[in-house]
């Protein structure tokens, strides 16, 4: 602390600076790292009175079809339902929908 002290305004500056830029690159890569992984899981919280079903379809550029379709069973009582997806190819992730089953 007592170095730090010691410095003019200008090292200081560019010492926070460096700081700055660090945890900025160390952060980005972290993010990139996760995002590319490329499985995800969407939790929903539902209040559903009955058994039931739902339907999370994800789009990622060829619009919403079967094959990126996850069904996913509510169980009365339950008030958290999961989506496990992954994204194979075709993109990032542009649009999630949730239909509601019976």
């Amino acid at each position: 602390m007592k170095l730090f002290n010691n410095l003019s305004f200008v090292s200081r500056i560019g010492l926070a600076m460096l700081l700055s830029l660090a945890l900025n690159l160390t952060s980005g890569y972290l993010l990139k790292r996760k995002l590319s992984e490329k499985e995800f899981i969407l939790e929903v919280e539902v209040d559903y009175g009955i058994s039931s079903t739902m339907e999370m379809h994800f789009d990622t550029g060829r619009d919403f079809n079967g094959v990126q379709e996850v069904v996913g069973v509510i169980r009365k009582g339950e008030n958290k339902a999961h989506f496990p997806f992954k994204i194979e190819e075709g993109g990032p992730l542009k649009f999630l929908r949730l239909d509601f089953g019976n």
